[in-house]
Order: C-alpha cells, then structure tokens, then sequence
C-alpha cells in the first residue's frame, strides 16, 4: 500500500509540471504573432505569462525583445542580461550581448542627477516584548481512525481531480493541434478554437493542481492516522501579545 502511495503522489507531482509547459507552450505561440503585429504589450504579457508558467530563456528573450519595444530600457537591460545568465544559445547572445551595450548607455543617460544626501541614524524603540512564560504541555492523542478515513476520502477526491485534469489536458492539446493544422494551411484563425484551448489548459493546470495537493495531503493524513501521535498544545500570553502553538511529533 505504502509503494502504490508513493507512487500516486509522484504521478500526481509530474502531471502538473507537464500542464505547465504546456501551457507555456502555447503562450510562447500567442506571444509571437502579437509581436509579428506589432500589438507589443499584448505580446509581452503573453512572454509574461509563459515564463511563469514554465521559466525557459525564449521567454526571458521574448520578453527582454517587447521591453525594448515599448521603451522600457532598464528592465529590458534586466532582462536581457538575466537571458545570458540563464544558458542562452550561442546563436542569440550576439543579438543580446549588443542590446546590453545599447541599453546600458540609455539607462545611464535618462537617470537624473540629484545631490548625495547623507543618511541619518535611525532612532530604535525600545524592545517591549518580554519572553513568554513556559506552560505545562498537555498531550491529548490524536483520533486515529477519523484521520485515516479523511485521509482515503481525500486521497480519492485528489485522484478524482487529477483525472479531470488530465481529460482538459487531452482536450487542450487537441484544440492546439487543430489550431496549428489550420495556421500551416494557412486557414482562417478561429478565435473560438484558440480561447477553448485557454480553457482547458486553465481548467488543466486548476484540476491537477488542486489534485495533487488533495491527493498528497490524504495520503499524508492517513499515514498519521496509522499510528498514534501525540500533539502537544500550549498558549502564550504576555503583554499586548497572545500566540497558540499546535505541535505533531511523529
């Protein structure tokens, strides 16, 4: 049982991951024709986008291209030097190793010049906290049999939902192939086909997101529940300050 558990929690960790990239994938996609247009805000939230979804350095360099665009010289100098950090291709660090020599000069031209001010010491308030005074522990036992129910109940709700997130993944990689059909035969763009995609990939990521985390926790929950462990409580109070500590030993 311990084996298929661990097994459960590592599929439900990668099935995420892969949700992600996909996602990325496709905003990398949008990204690109929107700067083909010339729309470069649109096309660098897109870059924006897919670089959380799935950090890769044609994000960095997609986004670092439209900040340059849109006049943003510092942060497009930021940018372009975190995408040479990152590994970029030998192909492209001319294009921005040139680009940080040209946006360096901007960003030191456009700064003001404005007087050195000296800093002032910072007065220190007086410290008022005092140390809280120890109490006994008390060490009730946990319910062991409801946490091994909860803990199945969740695991299943958990599975439940990383399969609907793999079914809106399957969804979403099929409207992009239908997408991409139609771009390589150069058929009209459907907009209804692109936002259902959207949808599902958003529907994707939320399901197997939201999955694994119920899936791990159940697991993790009912694991506890095998055996009895002892919580330890205990309540602080002093001054204008008041704190519950809640401790599992395992």
């Amino acid at each position: 049982m311990q084996k298929a558990a661990i097994i459960a929690v590592v599929l439900a960790l990668a099935a995420p991951a892969r949700a992600d990239k996909r996602s990325a994938h496709h905003a990398v996609q949008r990204a690109e024709r929107l700067y083909r247009a010339g729309e470069f805000q649109r096309s660098l939230e897109q870059f924006q986008q897919a670089w959380d979804s799935f950090p890769e350095p044609d994000s960095l360099l997609g986004i670092a291209r439209c900040q340059r665009q849109l006049g943003q010289n510092e942060a497009a100098l930021n940018s372009y030097r975190q995408y040479l950090e990152s590994g970029a291709p030998e192909t492209r660090r001319a294009e921005a190793q040139s680009a940080v020599a040209e946006l360096s000069q901007k960003v030191i031209e456009e700064q003001p010049h404005t007087p050195l001010l000296l800093a002032q010491p910072v007065p220190v308030a007086p410290d008022l906290w005092t140390p809280p005074t120890p109490q006994p522990p008390d060490t009730p036992k946990a319910p062991r049999r409801a946490w091994i129910y909860g803990g199945i109940g969740l695991a299943a709700a958990g599975l439940a939902f990383v399969g609907g997130g793999i079914a809106c993944g399957v969804l979403a990689q099929q409207a992009a192939g239908e997408l991409d059909s139609a771009s390589q035969k150069g058929g009209v763009f459907d907009p209804s086909l692109e936002n259902r995609g959207q949808l599902e990939t958003a529907l994707e990521g939320a399901f197997l997101g939201v999955g694994a985390a119920a899936l791990i926790s159940g697991v993790v929950l009912a694991a506890v529940g095998s055996r009895p462990v002892p919580l330890t409580m205990s309540a602080q109070v002093s001054g204008d300050r008041a704190g519950v500590q809640l401790r599992v030993v395992f």
